[in-house]
């Protein structure tokens, strides 16, 4: 016979019963950002705000045999960043900026600080400074992308040395050119100091490596001198382009090699014939206004007013911008 308490107890259970076994278990969902195509379920979701807790999450994934993945801003269409079923980092609040010799360059910063965050942080301390430094170049694959009004270059310094990221400099190398070393933490939790003299082998396996060979946790960037760049914009048309590559290349060659000073970024926006109106003289009103300032070869080779005085006003907007962040 049951006590009191038991049948009390059992009768608990019988009336939770349906609702436990209904319930459904809480799914966590992550995707890129761009091709939204790699959704995928992960086990946890888990956002470390310092080293150390980076590498505890590591120790206990190891621990229990779980699967780990790691992800900053979601940009890899790949779906490199997920795995199904796994402990899935976001290692965007290790944002902090760990060190800054401005003496050789050198600045320290944890893997999940995002450029801008980066270069507002070592303007900032340069402020009163004559010689200054910036970023070498400017990486490349997300400027028409807004996320959240936070604008382009929203790419996490771990997350660019996994993909190794370029830039739009034509003579100039991958990310790895930038980088003088890393701390990686591998499967035992354990933070590895990589560079070229120092575990050399993972430095060139981690770079590029998607987090397959261990987490990053911290980055040491190669800065250089700032300067000033100007904007040109030249319209062509695109059977000229391969010949337009070839001497830009050879003259930034040149230049880098003359002056030990870097080139700026090359950008090439293809514009579809349907998009150029093939026409001679201005339709609007303000399009005459301006027709008569545009060079004459313009409405011979197709280009409207009205695209040419777009280009014009970004022209105008970046030489505004430039003059008060020259090189990033």
């Amino acid at each position: 016979m049951l006590t009191r308490r038991e049948f009390i107890r059992t009768a608990a259970l019988f009336a939770l019963a349906p609702r436990i076994l209904t319930a459904r278990e809480r799914e966590i969902w992550v995707n890129d950002v761009h091709s939204q195509l790699n959704r995928t379920r992960v086990r946890e979701l888990l956002k470390p705000r310092t080293r150390d807790e980076l590498a505890e999450i590591v120790h206990s994934a190891s621990r229990k045999g779980l699967p780990i993945s790691v992800s900053g801003c979601r940009h890899s269409m790949g779906g490199q960043q997920f795995a199904t079923d796994s402990i899935c980092i976001d290692a965007r609040s290790l944002d902090r900026v760990i060190s800054f010799d401005q003496e050789r360059g050198l600045i320290e910063s944890e893997a999940g600080i995002q450029w801008p965050k980066l270069i507002r942080t070592y303007l900032a301390a340069q402020a009163s400074k004559a010689k200054q430094w910036g970023i070498a170049q400017k990486q490349t694959g997300a400027d028409t992308f807004t996320l959240a009004g936070s604008g382009a270059d929203t790419f996490t310094l771990g997350g660019s040395l996994s993909s190794n990221v370029h830039g739009r400099g034509l003579a100039m190398k991958p990310l790895i050119s930038n980088i003088e070393s890393f701390n990686l933490i591998n499967v035992d939790a354990k933070s590895i100091h990589c560079s070229r003299d120092e575990n050399n082998q993972l430095f060139r396996l981690a770079i590029g490596g998607y987090g397959l060979f261990g987490l990053i946790s911290s980055v040491t960037l190669r800065l250089v001198p700032r300067q000033k760049l100007r904007r040109v914009v030249e319209i062509i048309r695109a059977d000229d382009l391969p010949k337009r590559f070839e001497e830009r290349i050879a003259a930034t060659i040149t230049i880098s090699q003359q002056t030990d000073r870097l080139t700026g970024p090359t950008q090439i926006n293809l514009v579809p014939t349907c998009q150029i109106t093939r026409r001679r003289s201005a339709t609007k009103s303000e399009d005459k206004n301006q027709a008569s300032s545009l060079p004459k070869s313009t409405f011979r080779d197709g280009i409207s007013p009205v695209f040419w005085r777009r280009q014009q006003s970004c022209c105008a907007r970046n030489a505004q911008s430039s003059s008060t962040v020259p090189s990033d």
